[in-house]
């Protein structure tokens, strides 16, 4: 009767949850709070840095070429970048809860790729930049001009 008290305690405390649990940094409750604040504080720092650059890019009209457009849209996706995954390591760090659903994982992975390849995009475009005013410097204004920059940047978003 021991026996089969203790092996219904065991079928009835099975629990299942449909995702990953994550390995912290480490087990010490102190250290995943000073982690979670350290990655909040480089998170927030990330994130003025690049509001800065959107910023000054948009306002400053010296800074109104196609190189400088091109810059602005690449602070805008590291904005993207860093808001997919950041956010939710602080979360698991402070909620002492390192569980991820299947959904927050494909979710997390398909924006993580897909920003990934439109960094690549917009790099390629960037360079196309800078190889039209290094050796086509008398047709730069046409080639790159406001309307084809933002053609780009509409096909590489």
């Amino acid at each position: 009767c021991y026996q089969i008290c203790i092996f219904q305690m065991i079928l009835t405390n099975i629990t299942t949850r449909n995702g990953f649990l994550l390995l912290g940094f480490s087990d010490d409750r102190k250290l995943q709070i000073l982690y979670a604040l350290l990655f909040l504080v480089l998170y927030l720092v990330a994130l003025t840095g690049n509001f800065i650059i959107i910023t000054i890019t948009t306002l400053d009209q010296h800074l109104q070429s196609p190189m400088y457009y091109f810059l602005k849209q690449l602070s805008l996706l590291d904005l993207s970048f860093i808001s997919v995954t950041v956010p939710q390591a602080i979360d698991n760090s402070l909620m002492d809860d390192n569980y991820v659903s299947y959904g927050q994982c494909i979710l997390q992975v398909f924006f993580f790729t897909s920003l990934a390849w439109t960094e690549i995009a917009i790099l390629t475009v960037m360079s196309y930049d800078r190889y039209t005013a290094i050796c086509f410097p008398l047709h730069y204004e046409v080639i790159m001009d406001p309307r084809n920059c933002q053609w780009a940047m509409i096909a590489v978003w």
